[in-house]
């Protein structure tokens, strides 16, 4: 998937970049928009679009009620023993969930937000939900993750940079769900615990086989795209538009990602941060 990496990035998207790691409140930019400045004038027509969304309470209740759906409701857990068996001490534990916690916010958003985008595009403001948010009977003050996630992301370690082992281990933890073209970065940032990686693997065939993994994804693409419908009035209309190709290129981008890899990470995240055990 083609990219401009953070350390790539330069002038103008460098600045994007920043704004982007700024408004979401995470350390790090996600694959969708380091994927859309690879396409002209793609990122900036894209976040100038989106930016109010993101920055509206509507996205974050909505982003936050999606996260409190799909999340497990179980009590299996990592035992402290087990990760400390496979050589993962307090601090690699600790940088770990933070990992886990900075996609945990930034997925829901890039969902919902980028949901709303494509509902614009589609002209779904028809819809008789459109406008009204999530459900009256949820207290969002209960769920709502207003806190930025800060700190230092750890390497995102290339492809060609993994042995052969732990290539093998990421690529196949990415077939679990299906949805594997596009390889999410967040297995990239775990490569650099492959002994957790494989905890993660061995959960996630298990979740794959008894049917959860794909409901819980399925309904994080359910509730995002109604959530986007309901939102996408928030955008503003007289955003410069883009010339026919960029727009079609654009549009087929965030299909790939809200219905890949963003869809699936939104599911899966939180799965993983359930057998994290904080005791």
């Amino acid at each position: 998937m083609p990219a401009i990496t953070e350390k790539e990035a330069k002038g103008s998207v460098a600045r994007l970049y920043r704004d982007i790691r700024l408004t979401l409140g995470v350390p790090v930019v996600n694959l969708i928009w380091r994927h859309l400045a690879t396409i002209p004038g793609a990122l900036e027509w894209c976040w100038a679009s989106l930016k109010p969304v993101y920055e509206s309470n509507a996205v974050v209740n909505e982003a936050s009620f999606v996260r409190y759906r799909v999340f497990p409701n179980c009590d299996e857990k990592f035992p402290s023993f087990c990760l400390r068996a496979v050589g993962l001490s307090g601090t690699d534990v600790n940088s770990i969930q933070f990992v886990l916690n900075s996609y945990h916010r930034s997925n829901a958003l890039n969902l919902v937000a980028l949901s709303s985008l494509l509902a614009k595009l589609k002209d779904s403001g028809q819809l008789n939900n459109r406008g009204k948010l999530c459900d009256p009977a949820v207290d969002y003050d209960l769920i709502i993750s207003g806190s930025p996630v800060v700190g230092h992301m750890p390497p995102l370690i290339p492809v060609q940079e993994m042995s052969p082992d732990v290539l093998e281990l990421v690529q196949s933890i990415n077939r679990i769900g299906k949805r594997d073209t596009i390889l999410p970065s967040m297995y990239r940032h775990l490569a650099n615990w492959p002994s957790f990686l494989a905890l993660v693997y061995l959960v996630l065939l298990d979740l794959e086989k008894n049917g959860t993994l794909d409901r819980n994804i399925n309904l994080s693409l359910d509730l995002a795209r109604t959530s986007g419908n309901r939102i996408s009035n928030i955008i503003p209309d007289d955003i410069p538009t883009m010339t026919d190709e960029t727009l079609e290129r654009s549009k087929v981008a965030m299909e790939r990602f809200i219905n890949g890899p963003i869809g699936k990470m939104t599911a899966i995240v939180p799965l993983i941060i359930n057998y994290m055990d904080t005791s």
